[in-house]
């Protein structure tokens, strides 16, 4: 229902568990989607995929899903984008979650920014001069 939908938006900018609020809430089914379902591969992917659940109310999302195709929109997106930014330390900004607005495709920039951020490591180092 939309009371629930926002009452559970209203707790997730809270960080309440959700799962104590509304147990009484009944989830709604994957809607008819344009590829098939995958299940997570890692565990980022599945808090991702929990987050992504109780914030869309579906009760099963798989990993290539759409997230606007789930009924997101860019409200949504920017609450979940917050959330990950507190819970996994990873910022991603709504113009890149745009071009790829899957769990996969949040993992996929999440690698890419860890390995990014390793070459700068290395390649700071190799510019220290040891005397």
């Amino acid at each position: 229902s939309l009371k629930a939908s926002k009452a559970r938006t209203y707790h997730s900018l809270l960080n309440i568990d959700l799962s104590t609020v509304e147990e009484n809430v009944v989830k709604s089914s994957r809607p008819g989607m344009s590829v098939e379902f995958e299940e997570p591969q890692s565990d980022t992917e599945k808090e991702i995929q929990i987050g992504w659940q109780q914030l869309l109310n579906i009760d099963q999302v798989g990993v290539l899903d759409n997230f606007f195709e789930l009924g997101g929109d860019s409200l949504k997106a920017m609450i979940m984008l917050n959330a990950m930014k507190k819970k996994l330390d990873f910022d991603l900004s709504l113009k890149e979650f745009f071009k790829k607005p899957t769990i996969r495709g949040i993992v996929e920039e999440m690698e890419a920014s860890k390995m990014v951020k390793k070459m700068q490591s290395s390649e700071t180092k190799k510019n220290v001069i040891r005397i």
